[in-house]
């Protein structure tokens, strides 16, 4: 359990008896992260103007860790920020507290290893008969955009963040 119970977490700090950043909170509504998707999700993320928050995701799976600690507040205002733009971007429902859940982290860290994959499979995967190797290279730095879809976007379609209805400020 940790040090500082969700519900006696203002109390405490109010009393005195907590000095550390608030973990992170449940939310009180279903994650809209949920059914939106993913691959759009990915390229937010990815485009996010406030970065991707990786520094935060050893944080939120161990806010006691003495090593992360130091970390609270940037992961605060950063999830904060976060949640802010992609607000902005189709998920107007969003609380930090759906940034902060694992759930997130460990979508995002398999997405992220599912392009990694991808990238060594076009790397090992074997130049056809007859390709010169100016239009190999050429053929494989677009396989390997590809499987990224924020990369594939914006380098194979030669899409802006603008093009794809990104979002960086309210008007």
């Amino acid at each position: 359990m940790r040090s500082c119970a969700y519900a006696l977490l203002g109390a405490l700090v109010l009393l005195g008896g907590c000095d550390e950043q608030s973990p992170p909170q449940e939310s009180s509504t279903p994650s809209p992260l949920a059914d939106f998707d993913k691959d759009r999700l990915w390229i937010l993320a990815k485009a996010s103007p406030v970065g991707e928050g990786r520094r935060c995701a050893k944080f939120y799976r161990e806010p006691e860790d003495p090593r992360y600690k130091p970390r609270a507040q940037e992961c605060e205002a950063w999830s904060l920020d976060f949640v802010d733009y992609l607000r902005l971007n189709g998920l107007p429902a969003l609380e930090p507290a759906h940034v902060r859940d694992l759930v997130y982290w460990d979508w995002f860290y398999a997405k992220s290893s599912d392009v990694v994959d991808c990238m060594k499979m076009v790397s090992e995967r074997k130049v056809g008969a007859g390709i010169g190797d100016a239009e190999a290279r050429r053929q494989k730095t677009y396989d390997h955009a590809a499987c990224d879809p924020y990369t594939h976007a914006t380098q194979n379609q030669k899409q802006t963040p603008e093009d794809l209805g990104i979002v960086f400020h309210a008007n």
